[in-house]
Protein backbone atom coordinates (compact mmCIF):
# COMPACT_ATOMS: atom_id res chain seq x y z
CA UNK A 1 0.00 0.00 0.00
CA UNK A 2 3.04 2.50 0.76
CA UNK A 3 4.62 1.68 -2.63
CA UNK A 4 1.48 2.79 -3.98
CA UNK A 5 1.01 5.86 -2.09
CA UNK A 6 4.52 6.91 -3.45
CA UNK A 7 3.60 6.05 -6.66
CA UNK A 8 0.65 8.35 -6.70
CA UNK A 9 2.40 10.85 -5.66
CA UNK A 10 5.02 10.46 -7.56
CA UNK A 11 2.98 10.70 -10.79
CA UNK A 12 0.90 13.78 -9.02
CA UNK A 13 3.85 15.71 -8.98
CA UNK A 14 5.01 14.85 -12.84
CA UNK A 15 1.31 15.82 -13.69
CA UNK A 16 0.90 18.73 -11.89
CA UNK A 17 4.96 20.68 -12.58
CA UNK A 18 6.99 18.61 -14.66
CA UNK A 19 4.81 17.75 -18.08
CA UNK A 20 3.27 21.31 -18.23
CA UNK A 21 7.19 22.45 -18.35
CA UNK A 22 7.66 20.19 -21.38
CA UNK A 23 4.37 20.70 -23.16
CA UNK A 24 5.30 24.95 -23.10
CA UNK A 25 8.66 23.74 -24.61
CA UNK A 26 7.41 22.07 -27.05
CA UNK A 27 4.53 24.71 -27.64
CA UNK A 28 7.47 26.58 -28.41
CA UNK A 29 9.10 24.40 -31.04
CA UNK A 30 5.76 24.05 -32.67
CA UNK A 31 5.13 27.36 -33.17
CA UNK A 32 8.58 28.79 -33.75
CA UNK A 33 11.56 26.79 -33.96
CA UNK A 34 9.75 23.76 -36.57
CA UNK A 35 8.53 26.39 -39.03
CA UNK A 36 11.35 27.99 -39.67
CA UNK A 37 13.57 24.73 -39.83
CA UNK A 38 10.62 23.51 -42.28
CA UNK A 39 11.43 25.96 -44.59
CA UNK A 40 15.20 25.91 -44.67
CA UNK A 41 15.10 22.25 -45.59
CA UNK A 42 12.66 23.48 -48.13
CA UNK A 43 15.06 25.76 -49.86
CA UNK A 44 17.88 23.43 -49.42
CA UNK A 45 16.03 20.68 -51.30
CA UNK A 46 15.60 22.42 -54.24
CA UNK A 47 18.98 24.54 -54.62
CA UNK A 48 20.43 20.03 -54.27
CA UNK A 49 17.95 19.25 -56.79
CA UNK A 50 18.63 22.27 -58.93
CA UNK A 51 22.22 21.47 -59.07
CA UNK A 52 21.71 17.65 -59.12
CA UNK A 53 19.78 18.34 -62.53
CA UNK A 54 22.67 20.54 -63.69
CA UNK A 55 25.14 17.90 -62.97
CA UNK A 56 23.01 15.08 -64.70
CA UNK A 57 23.10 17.36 -67.99
CA UNK A 58 26.85 17.79 -67.87
CA UNK A 59 27.30 14.04 -67.37
CA UNK A 60 25.02 13.46 -70.44
CA UNK A 61 27.04 16.05 -72.52
CA UNK A 62 30.04 13.93 -71.84
CA UNK A 63 28.45 11.08 -72.96
CA UNK A 64 27.04 12.53 -76.10
CA UNK A 65 30.96 13.48 -76.69
CA UNK A 66 32.35 10.22 -75.66
CA UNK A 67 30.16 8.37 -78.17
CA UNK A 68 31.09 10.56 -80.86
CA UNK A 69 34.14 10.32 -80.53
CA UNK A 70 34.15 6.52 -80.22
CA UNK A 71 31.99 6.80 -83.44
CA UNK A 72 34.88 8.88 -85.59
CA UNK A 73 37.46 6.58 -84.14
CA UNK A 74 37.05 2.56 -84.28
CA UNK A 75 39.83 2.15 -82.14
CA UNK A 76 38.46 4.31 -79.15
CA UNK A 77 35.24 1.88 -78.48
CA UNK A 78 34.14 1.00 -74.72
CA UNK A 79 31.73 -1.69 -75.74
CA UNK A 80 34.27 -5.13 -75.03
CA UNK A 81 35.90 -6.48 -71.98
CA UNK A 82 39.32 -5.26 -72.57
CA UNK A 83 42.34 -7.25 -72.85
CA UNK A 84 41.01 -10.08 -70.31
CA UNK A 85 38.57 -12.50 -71.99
CA UNK A 86 35.29 -13.61 -70.46
CA UNK A 87 36.09 -16.19 -68.75
CA UNK A 88 38.68 -14.53 -66.25
CA UNK A 89 36.00 -11.50 -65.39
CA UNK A 90 33.36 -14.84 -64.76
CA UNK A 91 36.27 -16.22 -62.35
CA UNK A 92 36.55 -12.59 -60.59
CA UNK A 93 33.20 -12.39 -60.26
CA UNK A 94 32.20 -16.07 -59.00
CA UNK A 95 35.42 -17.16 -57.12
CA UNK A 96 37.11 -13.06 -56.73
CA UNK A 97 33.22 -11.84 -54.90
CA UNK A 98 33.73 -8.73 -57.09
CA UNK A 99 30.29 -6.86 -57.10
CA UNK A 100 28.53 -8.45 -60.14
CA UNK A 101 25.80 -5.73 -60.19
CA UNK A 102 28.61 -3.08 -60.92
CA UNK A 103 30.30 -5.41 -63.43
CA UNK A 104 27.24 -5.49 -65.62
CA UNK A 105 26.95 -2.07 -65.39
CA UNK A 106 30.15 -1.08 -67.14
CA UNK A 107 29.04 -1.98 -70.60
CA UNK A 108 26.56 -3.81 -72.93
CA UNK A 109 29.83 -6.54 -73.51
CA UNK A 110 30.07 -7.01 -69.49
CA UNK A 111 26.44 -7.14 -69.33
CA UNK A 112 25.69 -9.89 -72.08
CA UNK A 113 28.68 -12.04 -70.86
CA UNK A 114 28.34 -11.89 -67.03
CA UNK A 115 24.51 -11.43 -66.98
CA UNK A 116 23.53 -15.09 -66.80
CA UNK A 117 25.73 -16.44 -64.41
CA UNK A 118 25.21 -13.29 -62.24
CA UNK A 119 21.73 -13.12 -62.10
CA UNK A 120 20.99 -17.05 -61.85
CA UNK A 121 20.68 -15.95 -58.01
CA UNK A 122 17.41 -14.43 -58.95
CA UNK A 123 15.56 -17.47 -59.96
CA UNK A 124 13.06 -17.24 -57.02
CA UNK A 125 12.19 -13.68 -55.67
CA UNK A 126 10.22 -13.25 -52.95
CA UNK A 127 8.75 -9.44 -52.38
CA UNK A 128 7.41 -8.51 -49.78
CA UNK A 129 5.05 -4.57 -50.29
CA UNK A 130 3.90 -2.68 -47.08
CA UNK A 131 1.20 -0.40 -47.19
CA UNK A 132 -0.84 1.41 -44.97
CA UNK A 133 -3.76 4.77 -44.82
CA UNK A 134 -2.19 7.55 -43.05
CA UNK A 135 -5.07 7.98 -41.00
CA UNK A 136 -3.36 6.33 -37.82
CA UNK A 137 -0.25 8.56 -38.78
CA UNK A 138 -2.00 11.88 -38.51
CA UNK A 139 -4.14 10.65 -35.32
CA UNK A 140 -0.33 9.73 -33.50
CA UNK A 141 1.17 12.82 -34.75
CA UNK A 142 -1.64 15.00 -34.04
CA UNK A 143 -1.34 14.05 -30.74
CA UNK A 144 2.34 13.89 -29.77
CA UNK A 145 2.57 17.81 -31.14
CA UNK A 146 -0.18 18.39 -28.90
CA UNK A 147 0.62 17.23 -26.17
CA UNK A 148 4.59 15.97 -26.25
CA UNK A 149 6.78 12.74 -26.56
CA UNK A 150 5.89 9.77 -23.61
CA UNK A 151 9.32 9.92 -22.67
CA UNK A 152 10.93 13.39 -23.59
CA UNK A 153 14.07 12.78 -21.60
CA UNK A 154 15.12 9.99 -24.26
CA UNK A 155 16.25 10.94 -27.86
CA UNK A 156 13.63 11.05 -30.39
CA UNK A 157 12.97 13.05 -34.19
CA UNK A 158 11.17 15.46 -33.34
CA UNK A 159 11.46 17.69 -36.58
CA UNK A 160 11.10 14.70 -38.54
CA UNK A 161 7.64 13.99 -37.05
CA UNK A 162 6.76 17.82 -37.56
CA UNK A 163 7.63 17.36 -40.81
CA UNK A 164 5.94 14.27 -42.16
CA UNK A 165 2.54 15.46 -40.01
CA UNK A 166 2.65 18.32 -42.51
CA UNK A 167 3.44 16.15 -45.56
CA UNK A 168 1.32 13.43 -44.86
CA UNK A 169 -2.26 15.63 -44.76
CA UNK A 170 -2.00 16.02 -49.03
CA UNK A 171 -1.64 11.92 -49.48
CA UNK A 172 -3.95 8.80 -48.39
CA UNK A 173 -1.49 6.41 -47.86
CA UNK A 174 2.12 5.73 -47.11
CA UNK A 175 4.60 2.70 -47.60
CA UNK A 176 7.52 1.17 -46.04
CA UNK A 177 10.54 -0.67 -46.24
CA UNK A 178 10.83 -2.72 -43.43
CA UNK A 179 13.55 -5.51 -42.31
CA UNK A 180 14.09 -8.03 -39.81
CA UNK A 181 16.27 -8.00 -36.86
CA UNK A 182 15.85 -11.81 -35.69
CA UNK A 183 19.05 -13.83 -36.62
CA UNK A 184 18.35 -16.58 -38.53
CA UNK A 185 21.01 -19.03 -38.15
CA UNK A 186 19.79 -22.19 -39.94
CA UNK A 187 17.76 -20.21 -42.71
CA UNK A 188 16.45 -22.46 -45.74
CA UNK A 189 15.57 -19.66 -47.76
CA UNK A 190 16.70 -20.00 -51.11
CA UNK A 191 14.46 -16.90 -52.29
CA UNK A 192 16.15 -13.27 -53.22
CA UNK A 193 13.91 -11.47 -50.38
CA UNK A 194 12.92 -7.81 -51.64
CA UNK A 195 11.30 -5.29 -49.38
CA UNK A 196 12.07 -2.29 -50.78
CA UNK A 197 8.40 -0.80 -52.14
CA UNK A 198 10.14 1.20 -55.66
CA UNK A 199 12.49 -2.21 -56.48
CA UNK A 200 9.13 -4.34 -56.82
CA UNK A 201 7.48 -1.47 -58.49
CA UNK A 202 10.69 -1.32 -60.74
CA UNK A 203 10.87 -4.77 -61.29
CA UNK A 204 7.22 -5.19 -62.51
CA UNK A 205 6.83 -2.22 -64.50
CA UNK A 206 10.59 -1.84 -66.08
CA UNK A 207 12.41 -5.22 -65.81
CA UNK A 208 9.35 -7.64 -66.52
CA UNK A 209 8.19 -5.44 -69.66
CA UNK A 210 11.61 -5.59 -71.19
CA UNK A 211 11.87 -8.52 -73.64
CA UNK A 212 15.69 -8.09 -73.85
CA UNK A 213 16.11 -7.99 -69.84
CA UNK A 214 18.50 -10.92 -69.06
CA UNK A 215 17.37 -10.85 -65.57
CA UNK A 216 14.12 -11.33 -66.51
CA UNK A 217 15.12 -14.68 -68.35
CA UNK A 218 16.33 -15.70 -65.32
CA UNK A 219 13.65 -15.76 -62.87
CA UNK A 220 11.51 -18.88 -62.71
CA UNK A 221 9.24 -18.28 -59.72
CA UNK A 222 7.61 -14.97 -57.59
CA UNK A 223 6.13 -14.34 -54.66
CA UNK A 224 4.92 -10.82 -53.46
CA UNK A 225 3.31 -10.38 -50.28
CA UNK A 226 1.51 -7.33 -49.81
CA UNK A 227 0.83 -6.40 -46.09
CA UNK A 228 -1.69 -3.80 -45.08
CA UNK A 229 -0.97 -2.33 -41.19
CA UNK A 230 -4.05 0.16 -41.56
CA UNK A 231 -6.86 0.31 -43.93
CA UNK A 232 -7.34 -3.51 -44.41
CA UNK A 233 -11.42 -2.94 -45.29
CA UNK A 234 -10.39 -0.04 -47.21
CA UNK A 235 -8.04 -1.73 -49.84
CA UNK A 236 -9.99 -4.94 -50.02
CA UNK A 237 -13.53 -2.84 -50.62
CA UNK A 238 -11.94 -0.71 -53.56
CA UNK A 239 -13.94 -1.23 -56.61
CA UNK A 240 -10.37 -1.45 -58.48
CA UNK A 241 -9.00 -4.28 -56.38
CA UNK A 242 -12.44 -5.69 -55.77
CA UNK A 243 -13.13 -6.07 -59.01
CA UNK A 244 -9.43 -7.29 -59.69
CA UNK A 245 -9.41 -10.38 -56.81
CA UNK A 246 -13.40 -11.29 -57.98
CA UNK A 247 -12.28 -11.73 -61.64
CA UNK A 248 -8.50 -12.81 -61.47
CA UNK A 249 -9.33 -16.52 -62.31
CA UNK A 250 -12.59 -16.71 -64.17
CA UNK A 251 -10.12 -16.70 -68.16
CA UNK A 252 -7.03 -18.26 -66.78
CA UNK A 253 -7.45 -21.73 -65.62
CA UNK A 254 -3.68 -21.75 -64.22
CA UNK A 255 -4.67 -19.31 -61.87
CA UNK A 256 -6.01 -20.15 -58.26
CA UNK A 257 -7.97 -17.53 -55.80
CA UNK A 258 -7.91 -18.89 -52.30
CA UNK A 259 -9.89 -16.13 -49.42
CA UNK A 260 -9.68 -16.83 -45.80
CA UNK A 261 -10.41 -14.50 -42.49
CA UNK A 262 -7.90 -16.09 -39.74
CA UNK A 263 -9.59 -16.93 -36.39
CA UNK A 264 -9.19 -14.14 -33.93
CA UNK A 265 -5.90 -14.25 -31.77
CA UNK A 266 -4.58 -11.69 -28.95
CA UNK A 267 -1.68 -9.26 -28.89
CA UNK A 268 -0.46 -6.48 -26.53
CA UNK A 269 -1.43 -3.47 -26.78
CA UNK A 270 1.07 -0.25 -26.21
CA UNK A 271 -1.35 2.66 -25.51
CA UNK A 272 -2.26 3.28 -28.95
CA UNK A 273 -4.56 6.14 -27.33
CA UNK A 274 -4.31 9.32 -29.41
CA UNK A 275 -7.30 11.38 -28.27
CA UNK A 276 -6.18 12.64 -24.87
CA UNK A 277 -2.84 12.90 -23.02
CA UNK A 278 -1.20 9.67 -22.64
CA UNK A 279 -0.19 10.95 -18.88
CA UNK A 280 -3.44 11.35 -17.97
CA UNK A 281 -5.84 8.63 -17.68
CA UNK A 282 -5.71 5.37 -15.43
CA UNK A 283 -4.12 2.95 -18.36
CA UNK A 284 -1.43 6.07 -18.86
CA UNK A 285 1.92 5.45 -19.47
CA UNK A 286 3.36 6.19 -15.77
CA UNK A 287 1.01 2.82 -14.44
CA UNK A 288 1.96 0.75 -17.83
CA UNK A 289 3.90 -2.50 -18.30
CA UNK A 290 4.14 -2.41 -22.03
CA UNK A 291 7.22 -3.03 -23.46
CA UNK A 292 8.24 0.42 -25.30
CA UNK A 293 11.69 -0.96 -26.45
CA UNK A 294 13.30 -4.38 -27.17
CA UNK A 295 14.27 -4.23 -23.67
CA UNK A 296 11.91 -4.71 -20.68
CA UNK A 297 11.34 -2.12 -18.49
CA UNK A 298 13.08 0.71 -20.39
CA UNK A 299 11.89 3.70 -21.68
CA UNK A 300 11.36 4.90 -25.69
CA UNK A 301 9.75 6.89 -27.79
CA UNK A 302 10.55 4.37 -30.92
CA UNK A 303 6.65 3.40 -30.87
CA UNK A 304 4.80 6.60 -30.30
CA UNK A 305 5.56 8.80 -31.97
CA UNK A 306 8.40 7.56 -34.30
CA UNK A 307 7.17 4.37 -35.79
CA UNK A 308 3.15 4.61 -35.22
CA UNK A 309 2.80 0.82 -35.80
CA UNK A 310 3.55 -2.27 -33.61
CA UNK A 311 1.13 -4.75 -33.29
CA UNK A 312 0.42 -4.57 -36.85
CA UNK A 313 4.10 -5.69 -37.26
CA UNK A 314 3.54 -9.11 -36.21
CA UNK A 315 1.89 -10.40 -38.97
CA UNK A 316 5.01 -8.83 -41.45
CA UNK A 317 7.15 -11.13 -38.28
CA UNK A 318 5.50 -14.37 -39.03
CA UNK A 319 5.99 -13.53 -42.61
CA UNK A 320 9.75 -13.28 -42.17
CA UNK A 321 9.81 -16.53 -40.20
CA UNK A 322 7.85 -18.24 -43.20
CA UNK A 323 10.68 -16.71 -45.51
CA UNK A 324 13.81 -18.41 -43.79
CA UNK A 325 11.81 -21.53 -42.97
CA UNK A 326 10.95 -21.87 -46.77
CA UNK A 327 7.09 -22.84 -46.15
CA UNK A 328 6.29 -19.53 -47.96
CA UNK A 329 7.51 -21.63 -51.10
CA UNK A 330 5.08 -24.85 -50.41
CA UNK A 331 1.92 -21.71 -50.08
CA UNK A 332 2.53 -20.57 -53.61
CA UNK A 333 1.78 -25.04 -54.47
CA UNK A 334 -1.81 -24.61 -52.74
CA UNK A 335 -4.81 -25.40 -54.65
CA UNK A 336 -7.59 -25.99 -52.07
CA UNK A 337 -8.79 -23.57 -49.11
CA UNK A 338 -8.25 -26.27 -46.56
CA UNK A 339 -4.65 -26.55 -47.27
CA UNK A 340 -4.67 -22.88 -46.86
CA UNK A 341 -6.45 -22.84 -43.47
CA UNK A 342 -4.16 -25.44 -41.85
CA UNK A 343 -0.93 -23.59 -43.06
CA UNK A 344 -0.53 -19.79 -43.33
CA UNK A 345 1.58 -17.28 -42.35
CA UNK A 346 -0.47 -16.82 -38.99
CA UNK A 347 -1.17 -20.19 -38.05
CA UNK A 348 1.77 -20.73 -36.09
CA UNK A 349 1.36 -17.78 -34.07
CA UNK A 350 -2.17 -18.81 -33.95
CA UNK A 351 -1.35 -22.54 -32.26
CA UNK A 352 1.13 -20.98 -29.68
CA UNK A 353 -1.86 -19.37 -28.02
CA UNK A 354 -3.94 -21.75 -27.89
CA UNK A 355 -1.38 -23.83 -25.68
CA UNK A 356 -0.83 -20.92 -23.49
CA UNK A 357 -2.14 -21.37 -19.73
CA UNK A 358 -5.37 -18.91 -19.44
CA UNK A 359 -4.39 -17.94 -15.88
CA UNK A 360 -0.98 -16.13 -17.39
CA UNK A 361 -2.43 -15.68 -20.86
CA UNK A 362 -2.05 -11.68 -20.62
CA UNK A 363 1.65 -11.33 -19.79
CA UNK A 364 2.77 -14.09 -22.00
CA UNK A 365 0.57 -13.26 -24.49
CA UNK A 366 2.15 -9.01 -23.99
CA UNK A 367 5.60 -10.31 -23.73
CA UNK A 368 5.78 -12.89 -26.55
CA UNK A 369 4.42 -10.64 -28.80
CA UNK A 370 6.43 -7.25 -28.16
CA UNK A 371 9.40 -9.75 -28.44
CA UNK A 372 8.44 -10.36 -32.35
CA UNK A 373 7.30 -6.79 -32.96
CA UNK A 374 10.03 -5.59 -31.90
CA UNK A 375 12.23 -7.29 -34.05
CA UNK A 376 10.71 -5.52 -37.47
CA UNK A 377 12.23 -2.25 -38.09
CA UNK A 378 11.63 0.46 -40.67
CA UNK A 379 14.61 1.07 -42.89
CA UNK A 380 12.43 4.16 -45.64
CA UNK A 381 8.88 5.47 -45.92
CA UNK A 382 7.51 7.58 -48.31
CA UNK A 383 3.94 8.72 -48.85
CA UNK A 384 1.95 7.91 -51.98
CA UNK A 385 -1.92 8.71 -53.59
CA UNK A 386 -4.39 6.48 -53.04
CA UNK A 387 -4.53 5.84 -57.22
CA UNK A 388 -0.94 5.05 -56.96
CA UNK A 389 -1.19 2.55 -54.08
CA UNK A 390 -4.33 1.05 -55.31
CA UNK A 391 -3.48 1.13 -59.06
CA UNK A 392 0.41 -0.58 -58.83
CA UNK A 393 -1.23 -3.24 -56.45
CA UNK A 394 -3.57 -3.36 -59.49
CA UNK A 395 -1.39 -3.78 -62.09
CA UNK A 396 0.81 -6.05 -60.41
CA UNK A 397 -1.96 -8.43 -59.42
CA UNK A 398 -2.81 -8.39 -63.28
CA UNK A 399 0.18 -8.81 -64.24
CA UNK A 400 0.98 -12.20 -61.89
CA UNK A 401 -2.07 -13.72 -62.96
CA UNK A 402 -1.86 -12.90 -67.03
CA UNK A 403 -0.67 -15.86 -69.61
CA UNK A 404 1.00 -12.78 -71.40
CA UNK A 405 4.54 -12.76 -72.16
CA UNK A 406 5.36 -11.04 -68.89
CA UNK A 407 4.89 -13.53 -66.67
CA UNK A 408 4.18 -16.14 -69.12
CA UNK A 409 7.17 -18.58 -68.20
CA UNK A 410 6.74 -17.50 -64.49
CA UNK A 411 5.25 -19.22 -61.78
CA UNK A 412 3.49 -16.26 -59.27
CA UNK A 413 1.78 -16.27 -55.91
CA UNK A 414 0.43 -13.49 -54.52
CA UNK A 415 -0.90 -12.78 -51.27
CA UNK A 416 -2.55 -10.13 -49.30
CA UNK A 417 -2.57 -9.80 -45.38
CA UNK A 418 -4.29 -7.59 -43.59
CA UNK A 419 -4.37 -6.49 -40.31
CA UNK A 420 -7.99 -6.05 -38.54
CA UNK A 421 -7.79 -5.03 -34.96
CA UNK A 422 -10.97 -5.99 -33.08
CA UNK A 423 -12.17 -5.32 -28.78
CA UNK A 424 -9.25 -4.67 -26.20
CA UNK A 425 -9.38 -6.49 -23.00
CA UNK A 426 -7.98 -5.37 -19.80
CA UNK A 427 -6.49 -7.19 -16.95
CA UNK A 428 -5.57 -5.29 -13.67
CA UNK A 429 -2.98 -6.54 -11.13
CA UNK A 430 -0.75 -4.30 -8.77
CA UNK A 431 -1.95 -1.03 -9.66
CA UNK A 432 -1.15 -1.71 -12.94
CA UNK A 433 -3.17 -2.12 -15.89
CA UNK A 434 -2.00 -4.37 -18.96
CA UNK A 435 -4.15 -4.48 -21.65
CA UNK A 436 -4.16 -7.21 -24.72
CA UNK A 437 -6.20 -6.68 -27.56
CA UNK A 438 -7.95 -8.83 -30.23
CA UNK A 439 -7.27 -9.27 -33.75
CA UNK A 440 -7.29 -11.31 -36.69
CA UNK A 441 -6.13 -10.93 -41.13
CA UNK A 442 -7.86 -11.08 -43.67
CA UNK A 443 -5.97 -12.86 -46.27
CA UNK A 444 -6.03 -13.61 -50.15
CA UNK A 445 -3.86 -16.11 -52.06
CA UNK A 446 -3.40 -15.92 -56.02
CA UNK A 447 -1.40 -18.54 -57.19
CA UNK A 448 -0.25 -19.35 -61.07
CA UNK A 449 1.20 -21.90 -62.26
CA UNK A 450 4.05 -20.92 -65.42
CA UNK A 451 3.07 -21.91 -68.71
CA UNK A 452 6.21 -24.52 -68.95
CA UNK A 453 4.64 -25.78 -65.93
CA UNK A 454 1.41 -26.07 -66.68
CA UNK A 455 2.57 -28.21 -69.98
CA UNK A 456 4.69 -30.13 -68.42
CA UNK A 457 1.81 -31.48 -66.37
CA UNK A 458 -0.86 -31.34 -69.22
CA UNK A 459 1.72 -34.10 -71.42
CA UNK A 460 2.40 -36.34 -68.30
CA UNK A 461 1.41 -40.02 -69.07
CA UNK A 462 0.95 -41.89 -66.29
CA UNK A 463 1.25 -46.10 -66.13
CA UNK A 464 -1.15 -47.68 -63.97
Amino acid sequence: MMIKSEQVLYSDLLLAYVRPALRLHAYFKLLLVYPIQYYITVIHDHICLFLSQVFTKLRSTHSTILNFLCSRNPDLTFHNMGPLPAIIWMNVMVIGGADGKELTRLNSAFYKELGPTYYKKYQNIQALMVISTTKKMRRNDFNYLTFGPDFPQVPYEDFSIYQRNFISSKYQYEVLDVYSTKTYKDSECDSVIVTSYSQVEFLFKEILKNPDSLLRRCIENISVDVSILDGTEEVFENSLIKYTTENINSENPSVTKLEMNTPLMSIGKDHEEFNWCRWNNGNSVLWSTARFSKEPCEPSNEIFPTNVYFGEFLPIAEQFDYYHSNKRSELSEFVNLDSFRNENPMSNYSRTLQRVDRNTFPSIVNQFSANKCHDIKIKRRAFKTEKDVLSTLDYIMGMMASEKYECENISTSLLMNGFIPERNLENHFGGFTQTIRDFKTSMVLINKRSAQVTSRRDTTVYAY
